[in-house]
């Protein structure tokens, strides 16, 4: 589950910067839930949850055509697994659409911190992760 070293800078800059990316594209308003429970950012989950937000910002946008509607969860199966789901307008391109789940995962982070589960919608994309299985 270790992601190659240039492709964990790459998210750490989107993590950091993400709110600033793709504002004009997405909207400044985002609807925000955060679980009150929270994550050792450095535990199995902790991990988990980095691979499942990396996944959804480099995967929802090759799903143009399941109308950038992607699930997802951790690789591992056990009691620390992740789960996500994004989804981006079905208008935007999928370079717009991976500025917006950049931007989304920007706010989850500056405003939900380590909850063990957040949401984030903006005008043109939304993002959700948690530890229960995520259903369509």
């Amino acid at each position: 589950m270790a992601l190659p070293g240039t492709t964990t800078v790459g998210l750490l800059v989107m993590l950091l910067l993400g709110d600033h990316i793709m504002l004009g594209v997405c909207g400044q308003d985002a609807e925000c839930s955060c679980s009150t429970e929270s994550y050792d950012a450095d535990g199995a989950y902790g991990r988990h949850v980095f691979y499942v937000k990396y996944d959804l910002w480099v995967t929802t946008p090759k799903h143009q055509n399941e109308n950038y509607d992607y699930y997802n969860s951790s690789p591992a199966d056990s009691e620390q697994q992740a789960y996500g789901h994004a989804k981006c307008s079905t208008d935007l391109g999928p370079d717009d659409c991976r500025g917006c789940i950049g931007a989304a995962l920007g706010v989850m982070n500056d405003r939900c911190g380590l909850s063990v589960g957040a949401s984030v919608v903006l005008d043109r994309c939304q993002l959700r992760y948690e530890a229960s299985p995520i259903r369509g």
